[in-house]
């Protein structure tokens, strides 16, 4: 997406969610995500900045990505603490 749209002008219909996991990649190279919640919200940040979208689409688009196992958690997501020993990976084409 073009710098200086409005994030309303963001069409998640439109986006590569694999070219997105793949920027999410490069971006967090060497230091993956940890926590389910912490890194979650790091990866939202990341989509925010990347597609300059505002916060609730960015969240839409990262659980797109990891329903369909473009980002993927090796942690129990339904742990009660945040296990920060447990990262995020990025499956990319």
């Amino acid at each position: 997406m073009a710098r200086g749209r409005t994030p309303s002008d963001v069409d998640p219909e439109s986006i590569d969610l694999g070219e997105l996991a793949g920027q999410l990649a490069n971006r967090f190279r060497g230091a993956a995500p940890c926590g389910y919640v912490r890194g979650k919200g790091e990866l939202r940040a990341a989509v925010v900045s990347i597609l300059d979208c505002s916060e609730l689409e960015a969240e839409q688009l990262v659980d797109t990505m990891e329903s369909r196992g473009l980002l993927r958690y090796e942690g129990d997501r339904q742990e009660q603490v945040d296990q920060l020993e447990h990262h995020w990976s990025f499956v990319t084409r």
